[in-house]
C-alpha cells in the first residue's frame, strides 16, 4: 500500500462504512439486520448479486438505509467473513 492519497476501493469502503453508521444511527442496528437477511438469502440460493439481496429486502418491506451504500458495508462484511465469496462481477 503507498502512502498517500486513497485508492478508489479505500474510497468506496470508507463511503459504505460511513453509510452503514449512519444507518444504524437512523435505525439501531440496522447494520446488524441487514447482515442477517444478507445470510438468510445466502442459505437460499448458492449464486446471487447484492443487487438482489437489496431488491429483495426492499420489495419485502425490510427498511431501507438512507443511503444505499450501506448494503455495500454488508455485503463487504460477509465476503471478509469468509461467509460468502465473489464470483463474477
Amino acid at each position: 500500500m503507498t502512502h498517500g492519497a486513497a485508492t478508489g476501493h479505500e474510497l468506496a469502503w470508507r463511503g459504505a462504512a460511513m453509510a452503514a453508521a449512519h444507518a444504524d444511527a437512523k435505525r439501531f442496528d440496522w447494520s446488524e439486520d441487514a447482515f442477517q437477511w444478507l445470510m438468510a438469502v445466502a442459505e437460499r440460493r448458492q449464486e446471487f448479486m447484492a443487487e438482489d439481496v437489496r431488491m429483495e429486502a426492499e420489495a419485502s418491506g425490510f427498511p431501507q438505509p438512507p443511503d444505499g451504500r450501506a448494503w455495500g458495508a454488508v455485503v463487504s462484511r460477509a465476503v471478509r467473513a469468509k461467509l460468502i465469496e465473489r464470483t463474477r462481477y
